[in-house]
Parts: C-alpha cells; sequence; structure tokens
C-alpha cells in the first residue's frame, strides 16, 4: 500500500514538473509570439507609413506632369497670341495704306477745294482736325471705359459740304456721316447726319 502510495506520488510529481516545464516552454513560446506580433504590427505601421510617402510621391509626380503639361499649353498659347499681335498690326499697316490711297485716289474736285478756299481754309486737313473739338454728336458711348472720339486720320473730307467721320473708344468703332459749314470768320459747324457702329444690324 505505501509503495501504491510512492508510486502515486512520484507519478504526480513527475506529472507535475512536466505541466511546469510545458508552461514554460509554452510561456517562452508566448512571449515569442507576443514579441513577433508587435514586431509585426511595427512592420505594418511602416509598410503602412511607406504606402502614403509613395502614394504621396505619385501625386507630386502626376501634379509635376500636369503642371509641364499646363505650362507647354500656355507657351503655346502665349506664341499664338504673340503671332496674332504681329499680324494685327501687319493688317492695321496694310489697312492705312489701303486708306491713304483711298483717299488719295478719292475724285475731290477743283471747285470744292476753291470754294473752301474762298472761306479761308488752304489746308482741307484743317477740317477734319476740327471733328476733334465736336466728340460730343458722336451718337454712342464708349465700352469698357473707352471715351469715343474722331480720328481726323481715318476720316474723309468728300466736298465742301460733307465729311465721311471715323470714331471709336479702343474698342469699338464705326462711322459718321457728317454735314459741316464754314462761316465768315473760318469757324465749322457741324451736324451729324446719320452713323453707324461696324456690325451693327440695320
Amino acid at each position: 500500500m505505501k509503495n501504491r502510495n510512492f508510486i502515486l506520488f512520484i507519478a504526480s510529481l513527475g506529472i507535475i514538473c512536466i505541466l511546469f516545464i510545458l508552461l514554460l516552454v509554452n510561456g517562452n513560446e508566448l512571449r515569442d509570439l507576443r514579441n513577433a506580433n508587435e514586431e509585426l504590427k511595427l512592420a505594418n505601421t511602416a509598410l503602412s507609413e511607406y504606402k502614403d510617402r509613395i502614394e504621396n510621391i505619385e501625386d507630386e509626380v502626376v501634379e509635376d506632369e500636369e503642371v509641364l503639361e499646363e505650362n507647354v499649353l500656355l507657351d503655346k498659347l502665349v506664341n499664338q497670341i504673340e503671332d496674332l499681335i504681329r499680324e494685327n498690326e501687319i493688317l492695321k499697316n496694310e489697312n492705312q495704306l489701303l486708306k491713304t490711297d483711298m483717299i488719295m485716289t478719292l475724285p475731290f474736285d477743283e471747285l470744292s477745294l476753291r470754294i473752301i478756299a474762298e472761306k479761308g481754309i488752304s489746308d482741307i486737313n484743317t477740317i477734319l482736325e476740327d471733328l476733334n473739338n465736336n466728340n460730343d454728336l458722336i451718337p454712342y458711348e464708349g465700352v469698357l471705359g473707352g471715351t469715343m472720339t474722331w480720328w481726323p486720320t481715318e476720316s474723309i473730307l468728300l466736298n465742301e459740304r460733307w465729311v465721311l467721320g471715323y470714331f471709336e473708344d479702343g474698342h469699338i468703332n464705326g462711322y459718321g456721316l457728317l454735314h459741316y459749314k464754314i462761316d465768315e470768320g473760318m469757324r465749322i459747324s457741324w451736324e451729324l447726319l446719320d452713323a453707324f457702329l461696324f456690325g451693327e444690324e440695320d
């Protein structure tokens, strides 16, 4: 009986030792598992930060490419504008030459010149320049801050009675048909007969 109890005691003690050893082993494994888990969490955090950095870099690259494309487009537009400005200047010069040629070839007869000269005006440009004193005759208001004025150099003296006056404000322009009179004191009076803006419908 005593031997049996002793054997049971020894067996129980052995089982307890085995359990203790297993607990130690499992504890170490659990600790290692926890450490590995912490390291995994840190690795995941670092990976997330790395992904965010990559996405930010990709966004910056995309933005840089978009900015580059916009700059290329802007350069093209600037070049087109400069080309249009040069072309516009060329057309203005050609237009001025055509107007000059047209004025030079208008049939301004000797009788009209003599009538004007008899009233004391030897230079017919004096009549056109007097238009500058009568901008109030222009029946249109300026736009975008512009002021409507007659342009003597663009206007045409038709005869001793009529002038085809050109006016503009820097944005819109047109012509007016005017009747003028020269009194004995060489003062010129004006009357607007009709006017129109370019692009205006009847």
